[in-house]
């Protein structure tokens, strides 16, 4: 996040789980699960917390980040995909292997789940530059939130940089 010389600050986690409950969510997945929570945060140069940090569960190591981004008091939302079976990919003759594995790869091999939040601009996210973030990359995001009409506020960050 940080690398991209901006980020959204944080909103207050009530703020953001009653805005979802009254505006919602579409998901046109049935076969996927939305889990919602705050960041933990761990010292991973200790020892005893870096072998906790390593769960065996999946969903948990999504919820966690290292001590020095405690400041972010995240919370994320992940749409978690239920398990589902792929099938092996079949090549036809006279149907070129390119324009099957295009298609195979739109119903299969897919990056990722869609999630839309409903009424977005209802909520209260606000983009803050990086200390360092040069007036191009600036102007860029003003421009996009334009083009976008939501009405976030922009501001940079107050965070002084050695």
């Amino acid at each position: 996040m940080h690398s991209f010389n901006y980020f959204l600050r944080p909103i207050n986690y009530n703020d953001f789980k009653n805005t979802i409950l009254e505006n919602g969510i579409e998901n046109n997945d049935e076969e996927s699960e939305i889990i919602c929570g705050p960041i933990k945060y761990i010292n991973f140069q200790e020892n005893n917390d870096f072998i906790k940090a390593h769960s065996t569960n999946l969903t948990d190591s999504v919820f966690q980040k290292d001590i020095s981004f405690e400041h972010e008091k995240e919370f994320r939302l992940i749409l978690k995909e239920k398990m589902r079976k792929i099938p092996e990919i079949y090549y036809k003759p006279n149907i070129s292997k390119e324009s099957i594995e295009k298609v195979y790869n739109s119903n299969f091999n897919y990056p990722g789940l869609e999630l839309e939040l409903i009424n977005f601009d209802k909520y209260n996210f606000e983009i803050v530059y990086h200390p360092k973030a040069q007036d191009w990359i600036k102007k860029n995001i003003i421009k996009i939130v334009e083009l976008s009409e939501l009405k976030f506020k922009v501001s940079t960050s107050k965070l002084e940089l050695r």
